[in-house]
């Protein structure tokens, strides 16, 4: 018979590995000026922190448009695919215009409610929300 305190202390070690894991994210996204290095170190952490297979991160120039697109868990073809789909840039635009974060079950049925193509979903699920400095959008994280 477990006691109670041995799934806690289960539950305490899961914390302490993931508070170690971000920390040293941490530590790696603060050993770099460079941009795009940060921004991968950024969407590699958070989809290893969460479990998640995929993440996506963009940054807007002030015209809106796609800046950077750096993502993680995709191959090199895959990110080519993602980076050159036609309706990207528009999809994007309307994620870019939520007013919060977004959480879907059915990702290709939201995509395909709103007349865009399914096939490169590569996800069935969704978790996104914007990026802000100083209270303006500038980029969104998937």
């Amino acid at each position: 018979m477990k006691s109670p305190e041995e799934p806690r202390a289960g539950n305490e070690q899961v914390l302490r590995d993931r508070s170690s894991q971000l920390i040293a994210a941490i530590l790696r996204i603060n050993a770099s000026l460079d941009l795009e290095t940060v921004l991968q170190e950024v969407v590699d952490s958070a989809r290893s922190l969460i479990g998640a297979r995929y993440g996506v991160i963009t940054i807007f120039d002030d015209a809106g448009r796609v800046q950077e697109f750096v993502t993680s868990g995709f191959t090199p073809e895959e990110h080519q695919e993602m980076a050159g789909w036609a309706d990207g840039p528009r999809l994007l635009a309307h994620f870019r215009e939520l007013a919060g974060p977004l959480r879907l079950r059915d990702l290709p049925a939201y995509v395909r409610s709103l007349g865009f193509a399914t096939d490169l979903m590569r996800s069935r699920t969704l978790l996104g929300t914007s990026i802000r400095n100083r209270g303006a959008q500038v980029g969104s994280f998937f």
